[in-house]
């Protein structure tokens, strides 16, 4: 009995999609709080990861700055776009907002996640691993690219891609599309 009804529901469902698709079509988006909550998420993901691209040990400073970050995003993406009624520019900044979470994550992760301190020293007589630190980590990183597919020194690393915003040919805000960096590096 619940796989009939499901699929009634569907078969409902699919009959209503493109008449509530046209309607959607004909409707204007309102800024809201796209860009406060866009330029919010931004500005916590920049304070997580710039203290993690200096080489900032302490705890205290991934729990404030990130904080700090979204609270002035946010007031930034309310006066600037949404308070300023610009539907574009808020969905524009909510958008890269949540693209960047798990980028900004994996960056903040990587670059906190090894400490020289925490190894033993190594075994008289054998060969040790040159130990590079997080600003060398983060340089060697950056130099590689924004692709999906990054090639550097040698090594290969997959990574999330790097998006940018392609301008439209008018002179107004309309944007053409959007560009994903599948592969990157230094050959």
């Amino acid at each position: 009995m619940p796989i009939r009804l499901c699929a009634i529901a569907l078969v409902i469902l699919g009959c209503l999609g493109p008449a509530s698709f046209t309607q959607a079509q004909d409707k204007q988006v309102e800024a809201d709080f796209k860009g406060a909550v866009g330029l919010g998420l931004v500005g916590a993901e920049l304070g997580a990861v710039i203290p993690a691209l200096v080489g900032v040990e302490a705890t205290w400073a991934y729990i404030v700055f990130p904080v700090v970050g979204a609270a002035g995003g946010a007031l930034g993406g309310y006066f600037a776009l949404d308070n300023a009624d610009k539907p574009e520019l808020s969905v524009i900044a909510l958008t890269a907002g949540m693209a960047l979470i798990l980028p900004a994550l994996i960056a903040t992760l990587q670059l906190t996640a090894y400490d020289e301190d925490d190894q033993p020293p190594p075994a008289p007589g054998t060969f040790a691993r040159a130990r590079t630190r997080p600003a060398e980590r983060a340089r060697r990183q950056l130099a590689a690219g924004p692709g999906m597919v990054r090639m550097s020194e040698g090594k290969l690393a997959l990574s999330a891609p790097g998006l940018a915003l392609v301008p439209g040919t008018r002179g107004d805000s309309a944007i053409a599309g959007l560009n994903v960096s599948l592969m990157s590096g230094q050959f």
